[in-house]
């Protein structure tokens, strides 16, 4: 990671981040802590968290200009992912919401 893209990293917006989900993951191992299995919840949002702070690197090395230089496509992916939830999107409780990802959940 380069020196310039850590100093221009919002410092405290990344610190209230992490506080709220190592909150969130506590909350919810509270919440379910009398499950038979405890740790399932967490662990997928482990998984979560992982893939997210993976993601928050990619785009933070990436240029804004890159980005705003490519929006056409990322409006069309964007509106090509909703169209996909309605074609295999499974309903659930009247709604259909979520591109499944086996392990990781719904997308």
């Amino acid at each position: 990671m380069s020196r310039k893209l850590l100093r221009y990293l919002d410092w405290p917006l990344l610190a209230a981040t992490l506080l709220l989900v190592v909150g969130g993951t506590v909350v919810l191992y509270s919440a379910t802590h009398n499950a038979p299995d405890p740790f399932a919840f967490v662990r997928a949002r482990i998984v979560h968290i992982l893939v997210g702070l993976v993601m928050l690197a990619v785009t933070a090395a990436v240029d804004y200009q890159t980005i705003a230089r490519i929006w056409r496509p990322i409006l069309g992916g964007t509106i090509g992912l909703l169209a996909l939830v309605l074609l295999v999107g499974p309903t659930m409780q009247g709604a259909q919401r979520w591109i499944l990802l086996g392990p990781l959940g719904g997308f």
